[in-house]
């Protein structure tokens, strides 16, 4: 399949410029951290293998790009790490879909997202083998845009738990934005796009609160406090102990 076809886009106008085969940003850069994930050097032609690998199990009738984004690239992955049981956790921005490749074969294993999703970040797997994703929600299909929180069985597709603001709109970042599972079972979670992070219980209670105020131009907001991801650590956590 060549990219200048994307999945759910119409075919290109006769005389049109063809996008080169291998053009999607945010799979290329994807690509080069499965490559780090498998051991492989990229210069040793890795790139290619893992492409083909992560390609040819995409399927252009599942994977669709929702119709609101651009058609610049069809998937911008956003997120990957390695799972507990050695498998590959990749997240599509555009395609509104998290999925679970196996590292040998480059099987789909697990698919979950269009039609529950919108535009997610940051998923990653529990110590229970369910998947926390930041739910961003910019095209959101049914009850209007918002944010939200959930935690996804992999073996049932079902949400287990979920936070979402009240009202909904009082929490929504249209990108970038993570959560995280604390030790105490709390969510931290930041709220990109306006710069805040907090902490909610399994309650939804919001314990602890913080609005960046720091201020920065980007893409003509000269008032921008964006956060692209953020993580907490216990001040005696081995990240910064002995380095505050």
């Amino acid at each position: 399949m060549q990219l200048d076809q994307l999945p759910g886009d119409r075919p290109p106008e006769p005389g049109a410029p063809a996008l080169p085969a291998d053009r999607d940003v945010g799979l290329a850069e994807l690509l080069e951290d499965v490559a780090d994930l498998l051991g492989r050097d990229a210069d040793a032609g890795v790139g290619h293998r893992e492409q083909q690998v992560v390609v040819l199990h995409l399927d252009p009738d599942l994977d669709v790009i929702c119709p609101l984004e651009g058609r610049q690239e069809w998937t911008h992955g956003n997120a990957v790490e390695e799972t507990p049981d050695g498998h590959i956790l990749l997240s599509f921005r555009q395609t509104s879909t998290v999925m679970t490749l196996d590292k040998a074969s480059g099987k789909v294993l697990w698919r979950y997202g269009p039609g529950e999703l919108s535009h997610q970040h940051d998923p990653t797997v529990l110590e229970n083998g369910n998947i926390l994703i930041y739910d961003n929600g910019e095209h959101r299909t049914r009850g209007g845009c918002f944010s939200r929180d959930v935690e996804v069985n992999p073996k049932t597709n079902q949400i287990e738990w979920e936070y979402r603001g009240s009202p909904p709109l009082s929490f929504f970042s249209t990108g970038i934005s993570s959560a995280q599972r604390l030790p105490n079972g709390n969510t931290f979670i930041c709220e990109g796009r306006t710069g805040r992070l907090f902490e909610v219980t399994r309650a939804a209670e919001i314990v602890w609160e913080f609005v960046n105020p720091y201020e920065f131009p980007h893409r003509g907001d000269q008032r921008n406090r964006a956060i692209f991801r953020a993580a907490k650590y216990p001040a005696d956590g081995p990240e910064i102990r002995n380095r505050i």
